[in-house]
């Protein structure tokens, strides 16, 4: 992505969002177009795609294989925080989109349990059935 498509992206973002509870720092929200469904929508390059990713990208400077889908860790649909997004595989995105403990909130628990119990993350991926890497990133914070 070039300088100045990357400028009219990062203009799309307002780094005074909200804060969600169990988050270290606050969203940083989009303000262009949304999908249907509320995802940032962006285009450049003769085409659109979720903002999400082609951030996300752009940050990293690599592309993501296919397949690979950007979130936000603190389920705002709208995030655009560098410290809230990950890239995750369709299984986990799927995984954990069922898993309403996997909230904020529910994280800052799971953190907890760790820190109590010494149980690990590779324990506690097998448990939610997503990756290893991914219950690293999920409880890394």
């Amino acid at each position: 992505m070039d300088k100045k498509t990357l400028d009219r992206l990062i203009e799309k973002i307002d780094i005074d969002g909200p804060l969600i509870e169990g988050m270290g720092e606050c969203c940083f929200e989009w303000k262009g177009c949304v999908d249907d469904k509320g995802r940032p929508r962006f285009f450049y390059n003769g085409t659109g795609g979720l903002a999400r990713r082609a951030f996300y990208e752009a940050i990293i400077e690599s592309a993501l294989p296919d397949g690979v889908q950007v979130m936000a860790i603190c389920r705002n649909p709208k995030c655009m925080n560098p410290a809230h997004l990950f890239a995750a595989t369709e299984h986990d995105a799927h995984a954990l989109a069922g898993y309403s403990n996997l909230s904020p909130n529910g994280i800052v628990n799971l953190r907890k349990v760790m820190g109590e119990t010494g149980i690990s993350a590779e324990e506690l991926a097998v448990t939610f059935r997503l990756s290893e890497p991914l219950m690293l990133r999920v409880v890394a914070g």
